[in-house]
């Protein structure tokens, strides 16, 4: 992607976020934060880092929810961060702080996944709780820091691997939801171009690229065989807290 490409996709994001809606950029982002906040309504209030939050798309909702959140990212891309921090190696976060981690689509960025799982498992308190998606099917993108694709198995290894108990491994979106994503990106990166035309973009990619489209894949997708992407929720039990 050239630079004026990625540099008005940065500001398309920071236009949704402030809207509150990141998760209409495309169907898969749709299908992952719906997911996701599922998950997130049933488990108790608590203190919740999110661990490379980008523009911190879940922070509103999960304050409403009464959870205490602090962001980390490697850098400060334009909004609070609390914590900037690799998330491979992040001595500023104490051990056994949070009673949750929540990474959406951030893995795939880290050149070594493997220590960032052993950090969200140290950082866990015992009994926390790990929530974390991840890519299988997607397009190059934040390149040049775009290293890894997972399949459930790489996924679950992973997580068990950090002392982590997996409790659900799914997949989120199927082949058709891979394949809106570059339209949806292709409609913004277009009309949505222009900063009087954002609002109808959104209004017609959501009517025409996301909503319809979700029952489609639900029928013709294939997650199973083709997962767009794949959610992780592990659990850090007290044997793990006792070896780590």
């Amino acid at each position: 992607m050239a630079l004026d490409s990625r540099t008005h996709k940065r500001r398309i994001d920071r236009w949704l976020a402030a809207r509150a809606a990141a998760s209409v950029l495309s169907l898969p982002a749709y299908l992952v934060a719906r997911r996701v906040t599922e998950i997130l309504a049933l488990l108790p209030a608590g203190r919740l880092l999110d661990a490379g939050s980008g523009l911190a798309p879940f922070r509103e909702d999960l304050i409403d929810r009464c959870f205490e959140v602090q962001t980390l990212e490697i850098e400060d891309r334009g909004r609070s961060v609390d914590i900037v921090a690799d998330l491979q190696a992040m001595p500023e976060v104490p051990s056994d702080s949070f009673d949750v981690v929540l990474s959406t689509q951030v893995l795939e960025h880290v050149p070594r996944p493997w220590l960032a799982m052993a950090e969200i498992a140290r950082v866990l308190v015992p009994g926390g709780t790990a929530i974390l998606t991840v890519p299988h099917l997607s397009m190059i993108h934040e390149a040049p820091t775009d290293f890894f694709r997972f399949t459930p198995f790489a996924l679950e290894r992973l997580a068990r691997d950090a002392g982590l108990e997996v409790v659900t491994l799914e997949s989120v979106g199927g082949l058709v939801a891979f394949l809106a994503h570059p339209a949806s990106l292709a409609l913004w990166m277009t009309v949505g171009r222009l900063p009087g035309l954002r609002t109808l973009t959104r209004i017609v990619n959501e009517a025409l690229l996301v909503r319809p489209l979700r029952w489609i894949d639900r029928v013709l997708g294939m997650p199973g065989r083709y997962p767009c992407n794949l959610l992780l929720v592990a659990r850090k039990t007290t044997a793990s807290a006792r070896s780590a």
